[in-house]
Formats: structure tokens, C-alpha cells, sequence
């Protein structure tokens, strides 16, 4: 028997707290004509241990939501990161096309380009609808001649000037 001031902790209370949330997500994401098998892919739950309250019990449940997309490429041997790309950085959606120079600068406050670099290309183009970007490329130049296989490439968002995704492939030349 319990009372006010001693109630008795309800059974399984963590787990049903984090099944209601879980069901919760799961009723958004078809009213936001979100159809799939996999929610956990859009979102994730954790219910955590049971407090109590002066007049009763709380479970608090921890969300995780999908966010982006993110992609990265590491070097085999070493482990060292060439590339990245997070597609929300895409974000807000734009038409917008800005000059070299301007994208020059967005780049040079964010990663380094390195000294041997030939910018190679600069152009927009529409990363997905509404959502237009930049694009730099350079080719690496040792004494005149291109470095076979060596490039960077840097897509950055023309209104904020967030990198989009990097990639860097530049090795020491041995003469």
C-alpha cells in the first residue's frame, strides 16, 4: 500500500517512458509524410533511470536526431583525414553566385591552401535544388609541372561561406 508522501515506483517505468517518446517521433514523422521502416535513422531514445519526486516519479529520456548527412575520407596508412562533407552546410537555400575573390576569402579563413597550389577552377553549381554553392579546385605545381593525382577542392555555401566539403590529396615531391 502507498501513500501520497511513499508511492510505490510504477514497473518497467524507464522503459515505457522511453517507448512513449520513441512512438511519439514515430507519429511526427508520418505527419510529416516521413515514411520509412527505419526511424532510428531519423531519431534515437534513451530513457534514463527513474527519480523521484516529492509526489510522484520522473524519467527523463535523452533524444538524438538525424541531422546530416556527413561523409569523410581518410588516408589507409595513416589514418590522416583528406576529406569531409556535411550536406547541411548547404543550408539555407540559395541562388545566390559570388565572385572568386569573394570565395578566396571565405576559404582562406578556414583552411590553409597550400603554397604550391594553382587554383585550377571556380564555378557554381546547384548542389540541390535552391541550394547553389561555389566551387575552387587547385592542382599542386612543383617547379611548373602538375603533380599527377595531387588536388584540393573546397564547396562552400556563397551566403555563409561554410565549407561544404574539403578534400585534400597533396604528397611531398621526392626529386
Amino acid at each position: 500500500m502507498s501513500d501520497a508522501a511513499n508511492p510505490i515506483e510504477p514497473p518497467n517505468l524507464s522503459e515505457r517512458a522511453g517507448a512513449y517518446v520513441d512512438e511519439m517521433f514515430k507519429r511526427r514523422l508520418i505527419r510529416s509524410k516521413i515514411a520509412t521502416k527505419r526511424p532510428e535513422l531519423y531519431f534515437m531514445v534513451e530513457p534514463q533511470r527513474v527519480e523521484r519526486l516529492p509526489v510522484g516519479f520522473q524519467v527523463r529520456v535523452k533524444t538524438w536526431r538525424y541531422w546530416s548527412e556527413c561523409r569523410a575520407t581518410l588516408q589507409a596508412d595513416t589514418g590522416e583525414v583528406m576529406g569531409w562533407g556535411i550536406d547541411e552546410y548547404a543550408e539555407p537555400a540559395n541562388e545566390v553566385e559570388i565572385t572568386e575573390e569573394a570565395a578566396l576569402e571565405f576559404v582562406s579563413g578556414q583552411v590553409e591552401v597550400p603554397a604550391d597550389a594553382e587554383l585550377k577552377t571556380f564555378h557554381h553549381f546547384d548542389f540541390a535544388a535552391r541550394h547553389r554553392v561555389a566551387v575552387l579546385e587547385w592542382d599542386h605545381v612543383h617547379q611548373n609541372m602538375r603533380v599527377d593525382g595531387d588536388s584540393m577542392r573546397v564547396v562552400l555555401h556563397p551566403q555563409t561561406g561554410k565549407i561544404i566539403e574539403y578534400f585534400l590529396k597533396w604528397r611531398a615531391v621526392r626529386l
